[in-house]
């Protein structure tokens, strides 16, 4: 496994190391047959550019470890890892202590200010003679040398750490960093090691942000999943079949774009000019809801699942890699986009092109019943995610920065959007930025009114709630999904439901009984007065879930 990644003699000593070489060719090999980004992550990015095929993306990794957090952990955990495969010589608290503070530095670097958010918005394409120490790198994940030169054109996605690695990079001895690959790659493959190394798992699991109380079958189902999507959707179509085919009849996508279009028409405070190509661009985009559209065809799906190497049993590592490995491949051959992001995913995301946007399978709650009066639920849910989804398709044109091509609003839209925000500023206690309340509050009538079109087939009396209407069920299934519950459970003295209290923009939930667990619906949504100067804000009505579309669509 380590030779795998070129490296053999981990964990290494100082001066041990043929110096920055090593440091890309173990990143790029990391990436390319475990999957695992530890500097940087370098992935097919779909973009063309004129002509001459997809680019390279260098983008930001995730770190397991947070900028002024506790450490020990982390250490302890170094630690462990170091001691399975090191040699006599080698110092366990000098490894664990360099990789420690190594990976607190990384975490700086990427959580600075300059280098936060997903995509920088000064996100450009470079030629590798601008940027020639991430050369080795390319060369390396791409295996074949005579395709990369100086002109070689790479896409970075977070230009800002691309230039701050490299100061750090040029601050730390070789072998620290090397130190590091190797045990971030020791917790990668965890669940598929000895006993010895189970509390590692732990540390694999709080990356894939599940509880520490996760197993490790669970955990190696979960690694499994994600390098074998095509696998992983088919599976939970076949277990879902039911309710997926009702959603799919449903056509929920139709019915949000119609909604959103139509709701457009209403913002005044946008120009002729932006509105017009907001309803282009949404007219071109294409969702994509759940799993690829192919995935229903048994046949595509069985010839697909003939390529993927066999799992062997007994040999999880050694099957994980394989698997892993081609997914890479398939990813660089040009497969599709369901290929690039876990099928595990809770967020949506648009293809480089911005003419797909995928909501994923996660979005589904599976445990709910496929009966009709069930998918209601389904619908309430799924239509609001998807509609916050389309929400930041069209508000990440207001970005202030014209020279990125994302900034299509004109400058008149982006200062009738800017009084907007100072709307929502004053209502907003500070929980959330104001383009997050925007989003909500332009998604929940979009989701509410493509609701409303699919329900006059559907019966949806249900049991102990006869007299329920459709806005009351609605209403209630988009607060549960705004939920936070923190899984240490509810504070002293404080109730299930009162844990239930961090919603967006001054909602509020409260319990029938106080003493009834959050788990149960009996939910009451209270509409409490917010502070004067919020209500007295020209054209804004208080962000509540009733009134919140008012606050964005007709807004002066």
């Amino acid at each position: 496994m380590l030779k795998a990644a070129a490296l053999g003699d981990w964990p290494y000593l100082q001066y041990s190391t043929q110096g920055e070489p090593a440091i890309w060719e173990s990143a790029a090999l990391l990436l390319r047959y475990f999957g695992l980004a530890t500097l940087v992550q370098l992935e097919p990015s779909g973009v063309s550019v004129t002509g001459r095929g997809p680019l390279l993306a260098l983008d930001k990794p995730t770190s397991l470890l947070k900028p002024n957090n506790d450490s020990t952990w982390y250490y302890d955990a170094a630690s462990l890892a170091a001691s399975v495969t090191a040699r006599k010589n080698v110092v366990l608290h000098s490894v664990a202590l360099e990789v420690t503070n190594f990976a607190r530095l990384l975490a700086g670097v990427l959580r600075s200010p300059s280098a936060t958010g997903g995509v920088d918005p000064n996100y450009r394409v470079k030629k590798l003679r601008s940027i020639p120490r991430y050369r080795a790198l390319v060369v390396a994940f791409l295996q074949n040398k005579s395709q990369v030169n100086d002109d070689t054109e790479v896409l970075l996605r977070a230009p800002e750490y691309v230039i701050r690695l490299g100061y750090l990079l040029d601050d730390t001895p070789p072998h620290t960093v090397l130190n590091y690959m190797g045990f971030r790659m020791v917790v990668h493959v965890s669940p598929f090691l000895p006993e010895a190394l189970n509390k590692l798992t732990l540390v694999r699991a709080r990356q894939l942000g599940l509880g520490s109380r996760t197993t490790a079958q669970v955990l190696c189902l979960r690694v499994v999943a994600q390098s074998l999507p095509i696998v992983f959707y088919r599976v939970a179509y076949e277990a879902h079949r039911k309710v997926l085919d009702a959603l799919l009849a449903a056509d929920l996508g139709s019915a949000l774009k119609q909604a959103f279009a139509s709701r457009l028409g209403l913002v005044h405070w946008l120009d002729g000019d932006t509105r017009e190509q907001a309803l282009q661009r949404l007219h071109q985009l294409q969702l994509q809801l759940l799993f690829p559209s192919w995935i229903t065809d048994s046949i595509k799906v069985a010839q697909d699942a003939n390529h993927v190497p066999e799992i062997i049993p007994g040999e999880g590592l050694r099957s994980y890699a394989r698997i892993t490995k081609h997914l890479m491949q398939r990813r660089l051959e040009g497969a599709e986009p369901w290929l690039s992001a876990s099928p595990t995913e809770q967020r949506c995301w648009l293809d480089p092109s911005r003419h797909m946007l995928y909501v994923p399978l996660a979005a589904l709650n599976t445990s709910t019943p496929a009966e009709e009066p069930f998918l209601l639920l389904q619908l309430a849910h799924l239509g609001e995610r998807v509609a916050r989804c389309l929400a930041q398709f069209m508000l990440e044109g207001a970005r202030q920065n014209l020279g990125v091509p994302r900034s299509w609003w004109t400058a008149d839209a982006r200062q009738g959007f800017g009084s907007v925000q100072k709307c929502y500023k004053v209502q907003n206690d500070g929980m959330l930025s104001e383009v997050r309340v925007a989003e909500d509050s332009a998604a929940l009538v979009v989701a509410h009114t493509a609701f409303e079109a699919r329900m006059p087939t559907i019966d949806f009396r249900l049991e102990n709630a006869v007299s329920m209407s459709l806005d009351q069920l609605f209403f209630i299934r988009y607060v549960l999904g705004q939920c936070s519950v923190d899984p240490r459970g509810p504070a002293p003295g404080q109730s299930g439901a009162a844990e239930l209290s961090r919603l967006p923009a001054r909602l509020h939930l409260r319990s029938r009984n106080a003493n009834e667990p959050s788990t149960k619906l009996r939910l009451l949504v209270t509409l409490d007065p917010l502070d004067s100067d919020a209500q007295n804000c020209s054209g804004c009505l208080a962000y509540v879930p009733f009134f919140t579309y008012k606050s964005f669509y007709e807004a002066t």
